[in-house]
């Protein structure tokens, strides 16, 4: 009885272990892949700024 309990506890702990790891898993690629995007956007807005300079630059030169 107790034995069989105790089997019941140890895959109930790693299907909770299995889980967890999963969780943590999924919300360190869901970080990086927002902080990368994040990373994507800043270098676009960034392009984009300079973009706008040589607009401004060349429309003053004229």
């Amino acid at each position: 009885m107790s034995e069989e309990r105790q089997a019941k506890n140890l895959t109930y702990r790693r299907l909770l272990q299995d889980i967890y790891y999963l969780y943590f898993g999924a919300i360190f690629f869901g970080v990086s892949a927002s902080i990368a995007s994040l990373r994507c956007l800043f270098i676009l807005i960034v392009i984009y700024l300079i973009w706008i300079f040589k607009k401004i630059w060349s429309f003053h030169d004229q």
